[in-house]
């Protein structure tokens, strides 16, 4: 799949992918795009925003809740703001890599705000801080790092405040897997 950056018409910025359809698939569409006189792009991205409507996120009495009317809420121009997001309210579709980033973002001390009813260790795998602790700020400005290390690609040395965790400074970072519940 290709990423590019386009322009949209209105301003904006919006990705260009490239996706593989059937020639069934292809003709179906080009027949549903006319009829609804659209451009067959326009018409995938107004079906791809459709279809959110029907995803559901967690189901509730009386109104279950979907990606479109948690749309909002979800998205931010800032990575590290919708990865946060993400974590905090539906952290079961984190992939196995996002959990390893979590649980680094979670043991370092420099980007979260004092628990005021928790000691000097309330920040650690298990324990999840009220979303109001985390200063953003400074997770976006070292987001890359963060990232890097998650991935093996920078040493835990390389993160703000440097090493320090919870009671001590970190060796390793914490595997989601090896996590006691």
């Amino acid at each position: 799949m290709t990423k590019q950056k386009a322009s949209n018409g209105q301003g904006g910025q919006t990705a260009i992918i490239s996706v593989r359809l059937t020639p069934k698939l292809r003709y179906l569409t080009e027949l549903a795009a006319r009829k609804t006189r659209r451009s067959v792009s326009n018409f995938i991205e107004w079906s791809v925003a459709e279809s959110f409507k029907q995803v559901i996120l967690r189901e509730q009495p009386g109104a279950d809740i979907t990606i479109a009317n948690r749309s909002s809420y979800l998205w931010s121009v800032h990575e590290a703001d919708r990865f946060v997001k993400l974590a905090y309210e539906y952290p079961d579709f984190l992939t196995h890599e996002e959990q390893i980033l979590w649980s680094i973002i979670r043991s370092n001390k420099f980007i979260w705000h004092k628990d005021e009813g928790a000691d000097d260790t309330f920040v650690h795998a298990n324990y999840m801080p009220p979303y109001g602790c985390l200063i953003l700020e400074r997770l976006r400005k070292h987001w890359d790092t963060f990232n890097a290390v998650a991935s093996g690609e920078a040493e835990l040395t390389a993160l703000p405040g440097g090493s320090d965790g919870v009671g001590g400074p970190i060796t390793e970072p914490i595997i989601p897997d090896q996590i006691d519940a």
